[in-house]
């Protein structure tokens, strides 16, 4: 004899699930480790893919104008890498970490938010790219063992240098002015293949808490 279930059941289950994705830690609904099929069930319109040494990187755009780039293994089929760039539009500029916003928030808000510098890779931690410095801090996050997070930041260097009115700058000066642009949520492992295993680690680091909004 098969029993019937009511729909409530069903109802209650659903509301479950997505509430555990609202409350876990993601960018654009999405998390490392996520099957890939998950992209399509968001409805995001790819603009771009490339296929690199068994990964997919695919590009999208949001509504509210941010760059989402998202890679994913060709083997597992699983997400392992969610970039999300600003361009600069307002109505972007929060980010999916809780009260960081992108293009206000600086290095030292992040490092007052963290309680440490993080670590970084040799090959990104600072680089001067066209007529930005780059610097890029990377943190494990608590409770979630092999994921990591990243606060690419940046500033422009001839308003920086405008700005300090021909002074050297003080080693307080550049986190001031380093601002958030991107951020990047990732497998720390995959980090590792394409950064480098080179890392340089605060002495007073620990695992950043990442809240729900």
């Amino acid at each position: 004899m098969t029993k019937s279930v009511s729909p409530s059941i069903f109802v209650l289950a659903a509301v479950g699930f997505f509430a555990s994705l609202l409350s876990a830690q993601n960018i654009a609904g999405i998390a490392p480790d996520d099957p890939a099929r998950r992209l399509q069930s968001l409805s995001l319109k790819p603009i771009a893919a490339e296929k690199t040494e068994g990964t997919t990187a695919t590009k999208f755009k949001l509504d509210n104008g941010t760059d989402l780039s998202v890679t994913t293994d060709d083997r597992t089929h699983k997400v392992l890498f969610i970039e999300a760039d600003w361009n600069g539009n307002i109505a972007g500029a929060q980010s999916d970490f809780p009260s960081l916003k992108f293009g206000e928030t600086t290095l030292e808000n992040i490092r007052r938010i963290a309680g440490s510098n993080g670590f970084g890779y040799s090959t990104t931690s600072m680089n001067r790219s066209d007529d930005k410095l780059v610097a890029i801090n990377v943190f494990k996050i608590e409770g979630k063992p092999g994921i990591a997070v990243a606060f690419v930041t940046t500033l422009d260097v001839a308003e920086f240098q405008k700005k300090l009115g021909g002074r050297e700058p003080t080693t307080d000066d550049i986190p001031k002015n380093l601002k958030l642009e991107s951020l990047i949520l990732a497998r720390e492992d995959y980090l590792d293949q394409i950064w480098g295993n080179d890392k340089a680690h605060d002495p007073n680091e620990k695992p950043i808490k990442w809240n729900s909004h």
